[in-house]
């Protein structure tokens, strides 16, 4: 479907302009529309997903799949197992939520994309079923995490 590609193309947009500095301005809402045309127009999807793996958010503090991938599990993104593919794709775009202060928020946002990938036909339902129990794998983080009370 169309939607994600669009939620895609939205956040990518957020993200540059808010690199830019001007997220608080009143024409932010002009320029991302701006932004999200000329992207649409002009990216293949392997652009797309590139740019999202080199920029985009995974939480709390990585920015890039290499940089979660070795901060959360101490791999290389070539090396992570469908759980924690999972988790990635769920936390992405979610720079608030920190794995290690709230896992079972995140194992949730890792069931919902197990699920789509189940019926997109990525995975199948009993390996959909396996990844959901497993455990979230994270590391030690390197430094004391900043928990909200």
């Amino acid at each position: 479907t169309l939607m994600p590609a669009f939620q895609a193309v939205g956040y990518m947009s957020t993200v540059h302009l808010r690199n830019e500095g001007v997220w608080q301005d009143p024409r932010v809402p002009f320029a991302q529309i701006a932004n999200m045309t000329r992207v649409s127009a002009k990216w293949t999807r392997d652009d797309l997903l590139s740019t999202l793996a080199e920029r985009g958010e995974f939480g709390a503090p990585f920015v890039g799949i290499t940089a979660a991938a070795r901060g959360y599990f101490g791999r290389e993104p070539g090396q992570v197992d469908v759980p924690q593919a999972a988790m990635l794709a769920g936390v992405m775009g979610n720079y608030r939520i920190n794995p290690w202060c709230s896992p079972d928020a995140v194992a949730k946002m890792r069931g919902r994309v197990l699920g789509l990938m189940r019926e997109n036909g990525t995975i199948s339902a009993e390996a959909a079923e396996i990844a959901d129990r497993a455990d979230l794998g994270l590391m030690a983080p390197a430094s004391e995490p900043h928990c909200p009370s």
